[in-house]
């Protein structure tokens, strides 16, 4: 044993015993006194609160970056190949002093093979590898373009504690960790050295049960020597998708918008019914008995009041119903229809609603379905003619306004308030041009101006705002174009330099100027203006309807 007041150094202390000293230092931190909570934080966990439109708040908890850099700087040695602590080495020793050991056989073959699994374990543990440990990371821009490849945690965690903690330039498999955020990075490295903490306090609890075994001597500065100075979330909002285990993680390389292949998206219905007790059908059929449509519906609430029990159902993620009976013991009676209610904060889940309305009014009656059989039906009132036609202009405008919102990758807000059939076919209009089609514009006549003595082979109109209801909708840039346009008015603009003339510009009759986005199609010379995208509206003739003068 060294005399007082003698500095314990590498030369001084062998490798198990600078182990010892690091994996107390490391137990010794804030963040690893509780291993509960060192091991939680090397979980690769995170909670959401799904919304009624399908997005979700996906939150992981995260400590304090400043706290976690000390961990994972006691830690860093461990993984240093160059370092005397190094898990490999410090393994090497242990096997030799266990090998040579005067231990009973069944100790010794007991101990050999939980240092087995310690090597195991440390194998994974690699920071110029690309070996995942619990997730891989993978960007692209919503269009699918600029995808990076497959990024690792070990990557991650690895860019974040050499790139930006303790060095700044990276070199290797280390270096793709930094095509993500510092968040990214740094939420990587929680799980990733809080397990390798965890993997060095184990290490160090081996190490206590050979030393009171016998199988080696830690020195007591090891044990004794003081080794300290005694002196929170992110929130993305998403939309998550689930899918059967074992099914391919989807490539980030095409374009975002639709399930990735194999996948569903997340819903409140779907985390419902993840509780059997919450899982409900519901059925509705047609005056004969026929099935109109199906939905997998949830249990949303359950409660007593009054001596009636009261059950709501939520149907699409939209439609909430509220039924009630009387109870006595396990008998239910007198079925009454309490509520019916709508979860519509989107043009999306308007849709949704609009589209179940639809299939309500070409039914007569809806059953509730409880594994199989028919816990509660309802009677469907006749609607009238004048409502479904209503009804399929509000699917129409929908549905235009929907696409509109995914071709723009912008969120309108829900539709409100009435609005006429030109609003209608702007939107219709709209839609198709954003979808970069070719559509039927105007008859004219068109306003234009161009240059002295010529005849414009297309006409541009500037991207604009328009309103449907009370929603603010884009109009995108459009060209104007017919083969047979010609002037009927052709005046010289005032005081222009070069010279201009103000046209008007008509068709031959029966035939209208066709409109498409530049900016989002390209149209080759000599197309046929009658192939052009009719608007397909219902309960309007846009062969006769006038648009775009």
């Amino acid at each position: 044993m060294p005399q007082d007041g003698v500095i314990m150094t590498a030369q001084t202390l062998d490798f198990i015993d600078l182990f010892v000293l690091r994996a107390r230092r490391i137990g010794a931190h804030s963040m690893a006194k509780d291993r509960a909570a060192l091991r939680q934080l090397g979980q690769f966990t995170m909670s959401g609160t799904i919304a009624l439109d399908g997005t979700m708040e996906m939150t992981r908890s995260l400590p304090e970056e400043e706290v976690f850099e000390s961990l994972a700087a006691r830690v860093r040695p461990l993984l240093v190949k160059t370092e005397s602590v190094h898990h490999g080495a410090v393994l090497d020793v242990i096997e030799d002093k266990l090998l040579s050991a005067d231990l009973p056989s069944d100790d010794k073959s007991a101990l050999t093979e939980d240092l087995a699994t310690l090597r195991e374990d440390w194998s994974r543990f690699d920071t110029d590898s690309d070996t995942v440990l619990g997730f891989s990371m993978q960007s692209s821009l919503l269009d699918g373009t600029e995808a990076t490849p497959q990024v690792s945690d070990t990557q991650l965690a690895s860019a974040w504690l050499y790139g930006d903690v303790v060095h700044v330039d990276l070199r290797g498999k280390k270096t793709d960790g930094q095509l993500f955020p510092v968040k990214e990075r740094f939420a990587a490295a929680v799980m990733y050295f809080s397990l390798v903490a965890d993997l060095a306090l184990t290490t160090l609890d081996y190490l206590k049960v050979l030393d009171k075994l016998g199988a080696l001597a830690l020195s007591p500065q090891a044990l004794d020597e003081p080794v300290v100075v005694a002196a929170s979330e992110l929130v993305d909002t998403a939309s998550a998708f689930i899918a059967d285990v074992g099914t391919p993680a989807p490539d980030l390389s095409v374009s975002a918008g639709d399930a990735p292949e194999g996948f569903k998206q997340l819903t409140v219905v779907d985390v419902l019914r993840m509780d059997p007790r919450n899982e409900v059908d519901f059925v509705l059929e047609d005056e004969t008995g026929q099935q109109v449509a199906s939905y997998a519906a949830a249990v949303s609430n359950r409660r007593q009041a009054d001596g009636r029990l009261f059950w709501s159902a939520l149907i699409e993620n939209v439609l909430e119903i509220e039924l009630s009976f009387s109870a006595s013991g396990e008998t239910l009676a007198d079925g009454r229809l309490e509520n019916v209610g709508a979860h519509t904060e989107s043009n999306s889940t308007l849709l949704t609603e609009a589209e179940l309305q639809q299939q309500l009014a070409s039914s007569s009656r809806a059953s509730f379905v409880v594994t199989g059989l028919p816990f509660a039906t309802l009677g469907i009132p006749d609607v009238t003619e004048g409502a479904v036609a209503a009804r399929e202009v509000e699917l129409e405008t929908l549905r235009d306004l929907v696409a509109i919102e995914k071709a723009t990758q912008t969120n309108l807000s829900p539709l409100h308030g009435s609005y006429t059939n030109s609003a209608r076919v702007e939107l219709r209009v709209a839609r198709l041009l954003w979808e970069g089609k070719i559509v039927r514009f105007t008859p004219g006549p068109l306003s234009a101006v161009a240059a002295s003595r010529t005849i414009p082979e297309v006409v541009l109109r500037s991207e604009r705002m328009f309103t449907v209801g009370q929603v603010e909708v884009p109009f995108p840039r459009v060209l104007l174009h017919h083969p047979d346009a010609h002037a009927t008015s052709v005046t010289p603009t005032p005081e222009s330099n070069p010279s201009t003339d103000d046209l008007v510009l008509v068709v031959p009759e029966g035939e209208v100027f066709v409109a498409w986005a530049p900016d989002l199609v390209t149209v080759q010379p000599g197309f046929e203006v009658s192939s052009a995208s009719r608007w397909n509206l219902s309960h309007l003739d846009d062969a006769n309807y006038e648009f775009g003068n």
